[in-house]
């Protein structure tokens, strides 16, 4: 079967790469989509073709640093005017399917979808069921998402959860299947690099991933300074990742609630060969956001055996056991979260024997073999 998989931003760029490889070792021929790719992006992979058709101009204007606002406004009308050249160009590879991994102008989208969707049969893959971001995305990416995903011949949910909140939000039912997400393996070729900016001497709660609006961060920061003082005073709480423009508000927070020495921001693109020692030095990882069907951070950190304080409810839930991996907090309430957090942080012989059970979760989360052969088979029932 010849695959093609879109990805017009890159956005799920590890998920593509993983599930392409997985494709590629089930016999299939694969070609990903997308575009450019930046400093410290690599496919790392020669099994499948890597095509970077999309924003070729808007890829420029990103590099010239101009606002977020006007590069979103760039990508819009490169998308709108070159969507027949894009098409055209995805065709060219004559595959039997085309699996999208996220819709970027839905409303404009589904007259992508017809130009491309004329031979091969169409799949979304919905990393984000909650299809608006809750406002947090201008409207134009995200009206008229669900009119959109329903002309898909199918739709693959990342969770049950996820699925759940699809039907509600007006996603034909019939046309829905899982698939799970699979762990993410940061293999490098370069040695493990050494890092300077983690301390090694006081307890470390970390939080990694892109620090955006919507991963909850006020929420973390709250709860790190709603916990008892001898507990706080002996721990720094790590947010690693590359920041958007929440962060100016989220460091007055902290200020505000009297913990900015406790708090490390380290706001860079994490390479992956800084990431093992990021997760040794490390004894909690914390993910504040509620709702979500997965995390690119969270399917990362399973790999390096460390014990978890995540929120009921959302697709996290449905891998992750309450004293088992870690420890659950009721959503969006902050008492609940500090008190997990302190549990943690207070019983070191609990968070190592939370931090092995963690490490035995590869034996239950499908591979990525597995993962690609059974979307496979959710193609074939398109091509039948």
């Amino acid at each position: 079967m010849k695959i093609a998989i879109v990805d017009y931003t890159c956005s799920s760029r590890d998920y593509d790469h993983h599930l392409c490889e997985g494709f590629a070792h089930n016999g299939h021929e694969v070609a990903l989509f997308g575009r450019p790719l930046r400093k410290n992006e690599s496919t790392k992979s020669e099994k499948y073709r890597y095509e970077d058709i999309f924003f070729k101009f808007g890829e420029r204007v990103k590099s010239a640093g101009l606002p977020r606002g006007i590069r979103r406004i760039v990508k819009g009308f490169e998308y709108i005017a070159k969507m027949k050249n894009y098409a055209r160009q995805i065709q060219t590879f004559e595959p039997d399917i085309i699996n999208m991994q996220w819709l970027f102008f839905p409303f404009v989208d589904k007259f992508f979808i017809r130009h491309i969707g004329n031979k091969a049969r169409l799949v979304l893959s919905v990393h984000d069921s909650r299809v608006n971001f809750r406002g947090e995305l201008p409207w134009m990416m995200y009206r008229g998402w669900v009119d959109t995903a329903n002309r898909f011949d199918r739709i693959i949910a990342m969770t049950q959860h996820g699925k759940e909140r699809l039907i509600k939000r007006g996603v034909i039912p019939e046309k829905i299947r899982l698939a799970p997400l699979g762990l993410l393996d940061f293999s490098i070729s370069e040695p493990v690099a050494e890092i300077d900016w983690m301390p090694t001497d006081t307890n470390i709660v970390l939080f990694f991933g892109i620090v955006t609006i919507n991963k909850k961060l006020d929420l973390l920061l709250k709860a790190f300074a709603g916990m008892k003082a001898s507990t706080r005073d002996s721990t720094v709480l790590c947010i690693a990742g590359k920041a958007d423009r929440s962060v100016g508000p989220l460091k007055k927070l902290a200020s505000r609630l009297g913990i900015e020495s406790r708090v490390l921001w380290h706001q860079r693109y994490i390479p992956d060969n800084e990431i093992p020692a990021m997760f040794a030095r490390t004894d909690v990882v914390a993910y504040p956001f509620c709702g979500v069907d997965g995390s690119r951070s969270l399917m990362a950190s399973l790999n390096y055996g460390k014990p978890l304080v995540f929120s009921e409810g959302g697709g996290i839930s449905e891998i992750l056991r309450d004293s088992v991996h870690g420890r659950i907090f009721k959503e969006d309430n902050i008492d609940s979260f500090s008190r997990a957090l302190e549990h943690m942080l207070d019983n070191r012989a609990e968070r190592l024997r939370m931090g092995e059970a963690v490490k035995k979760l590869d034996r239950e989360i499908p591979t990525w073999n597995d993962i690609a052969r059974d979307i496979a088979g959710i193609y074939e029932e398109c091509l039948s």
